[in-house]
This record gives structure tokens, sequence and C-alpha cells, in this order.
């Protein structure tokens, strides 16, 4: 009886030892396929934002806005171009010129949407970032006029002279779930899904509509994950 207590222990012993580390070889390849995936669907947003600021740094280079005359009929030509290019990449709501003091004179929208000619940005402590640091800075998630959260990019104008000298910002604005659900499945909870927290981790992007907006970190975002 003993000879078979022992022997049933041993077998019972070695099967749960071999079961546990093939449930451990199968958890550790699914975090690296997961890992794997994700770092791809990053670098494809990457690359797909640093087009977009291509674009706006030769809109900025261009010989009308170098020399300040946002509201001339060039200037609204190629900012025209540009929307065109850009919403070819990904869908964009609208594309504007700021002058120095954050306000817009020149603009291109989606239709159906204002354009807010003459309306001062500046408020936005992001194009104020941009215009200081003479930089491209993207915003974190707003929301817009028509309840959709969004992500802004302002990219100043330089005029490359002597000194540097800022004369103007141009900003675009991108709904976030039409730009982020070219990567992923962002609707439907039931499958493999993206979410996507900005700089702060609220949540821009999530098939839970209720989750939207809110912290990552956050009670019911935690309860409900």
């Amino acid at each position: 009886m003993l000879t078979i207590s022992i022997s049933f222990a041993l077998f019972f012993y070695f099967q749960n030892q071999t079961e546990t580390e093939i449930k451990e070889s199968i958890f550790e390849q699914q975090k690296k396929n997961q890992v794997d995936k994700t770092k791809a669907i990053a670098e494809n947003v990457e690359s797909t934002l640093n087009l977009i600021m291509a674009k706006l740094e030769g809109l900025s280079s261009s010989e009308a806005l170098q020399q300040g005359d946002f509201s001339s009929a060039h200037a609204g030509e190629i900012l025209e171009d540009r929307f065109g290019q850009i919403d070819d990449i990904t869908p964009i709501d609208r594309l504007f010129i700021l002058d120095e003091k954050g306000i817009a004179k020149r603009a291109v929208a989606k239709e159906g949407l204002p354009q807010y000619i003459g309306v001062n940005f500046n408020y936005f402590e992001w194009i104020r970032r941009s215009k200081d640091t003479l930089s491209p800075v993207f915003s974190d998630t707003h929301i817009g006029r028509d309840g959709k959260y969004k992500i802004g990019l302002a990219y100043p104008v330089v005029v490359n002279n002597t000194r540097e000298e800022h004369v103007g910002s141009i900003v675009v604005v991108i709904p976030a779930s039409e730009f982020f659900k070219h990567f992923g499945n962002i609707y439907d909870i039931k499958s493999s899904y993206l979410s996507v927290l900005d700089s702060k981790a609220v949540q821009i992007v999530h098939p839970l509509k209720e989750l939207v907006g809110k912290p990552f970190f956050s009670y019911e975002t935690q309860k409900i994950t």
C-alpha cells in the first residue's frame, strides 16, 4: 500500500509539474506575441505621425508662409493641397494657420465643419509650447465641439534668417477614433482590441464607450477591466 501510495503521489506530482510548465510556456509565448504585436502597432502609429509632421514641415518652409503672408490666395492654395495629402494618410477635421499671436488666418476644414477664422487659439497650452520651443508639439486629447476626442499637432513657422523668428503656427486636428481604427479593432470588446492612452493615461480609444475619457488607473476602469 505504501509503495502504491508513493507511486500515485509521484505520478500526480510530476503530472502537476508538467501541466504547470506547459501553462507557463503557453503564457510566455502569448505574452511575447502580444508584446511583439503591440510594438509593431506602435511603430506604425509613430511612422504615420512622423509622415504627417513631415507634411507640415514642408508647408512651414513654403515661400508664402516664410514671408508671413498667411492671408494670400497662394497660401490658401498650398494649405488646401496639403490638407488633401494629409487627409489621404488619415482623416483630419481641419488644417489651419495661426499668426504669431495665435489667431487663425487661414483654414481648410471638412465639409460642414466651421473654420474658426479670426479665433484666438493661444489659450491652448500645447500651441503656446510649440511657439516657445520652436518645435512641433502634440496635444493631449481634448473634446471637440462635436463631442468627439481629438488629437492636435502644432508646427511652428520659423523664418530662417540671421535669427530664428516665429511668425506663426500650422495646426492640424485629427479625430482620435478615425485615426486609430486603421491600426486595429477599437469597437468590438469580444475580440482582440486596441486601447489607447494619452500621456496622462487617459483613454482616448476603447471599445467600451463609457471608458473613453476616463483615466486608466481609475477605480471604474480597473473594476471593469
